[in-house]
């Protein structure tokens, strides 16, 4: 899971805000002054194996004009602390010398109010290089069909070629029953010299992968006799 770092001193943004990035997925975090903000994104970090340490904020959300320091301030002392952590930085009156002082400061992306939610989780996404969805109604998978690569709830899946091509043809059909003999054909087509039980190894495969309790299954469902359906919807 992500970790995001608000620094957002009115309420009227910050609850908002917080909100719509914990119904993506994002855990998150939110100060209201610059300097809390600037101690938090230095404090947070894990030791590597290496003795280095590493940030565990992956990303930071910060108003211009945070009290106690300026969003630019906060920005400014984390590049000088060598911290590469990417700042979104938001301004409520915008302007192009804002935009200018704010990426010279070192922020990665700038937004003038007022301010969209689809649009602030676009960048942040862009910022964390994340994927988009294949559709909105497959939050919270993310599938990259180019790149061979899917993510659930922001945690990238390490699937085998053949996992990866189940995970495609369930979320194709969301909601609906895929036959078993759908998924043979479309899996291994007119090369197929398995028995049944090689489906059920890959199904089961993918499930554990998808953190499922085979037992109860939160995405991928077995219809007994008939086949498996996956499950995806936006979580609160």
């Amino acid at each position: 899971m992500f970790r995001v770092l608000v620094g957002e001193h009115d309420d009227a943004i910050s609850e908002p805000l917080s909100l719509a990035l914990r119904n993506e997925g994002y855990s998150v975090e939110v100060l209201t002054t610059g300097p809390a903000a600037l101690a938090s994104a230095l404090d947070h970090q894990w030791p590597t194996l290496g003795g280095l340490p590493v940030p565990s904020i992956d990303l930071l959300v910060l108003n211009l004009r945070l009290p106690g320091l300026d969003g630019l301030e906060v920005t400014r002392r984390l590049r000088v602390e060598g911290r590469s952590t990417p700042v979104l930085m938001l301004s409520t009156r915008g302007g192009e010398s804002e935009a200018v002082r704010s990426l010279d400061a070192g922020a990665d992306a700038y937004l003038a109010a007022p301010f969209h939610k689809a649009e602030v989780l676009a960048r942040i996404r862009a910022l964390l290089r994340l994927p988009h969805p294949v559709e909105p109604q497959l939050f919270p998978l993310f599938i990259d069909r180019s790149e061979q690569r899917a993510w659930l709830q922001y945690e990238e899946l390490l699937l085998t070629h053949k996992e990866f091509d189940l995970l495609v043809i369930l979320a194709r059909e969301r909601g609906r029953v895929v036959t078993r003999s759908r998924l043979v054909e479309e899996l291994w087509g007119n090369v197929w010299i398995g028995s049944s039980k090689s489906l059920d190894v890959l199904v089961g495969a993918l499930r554990r992968k998808l953190g499922d309790d085979a037992a109860h299954p939160r995405y991928l469902l077995t219809v007994r006799g008939v086949g498996f359906r996956l499950e995806v919807a936006v979580t609160s």
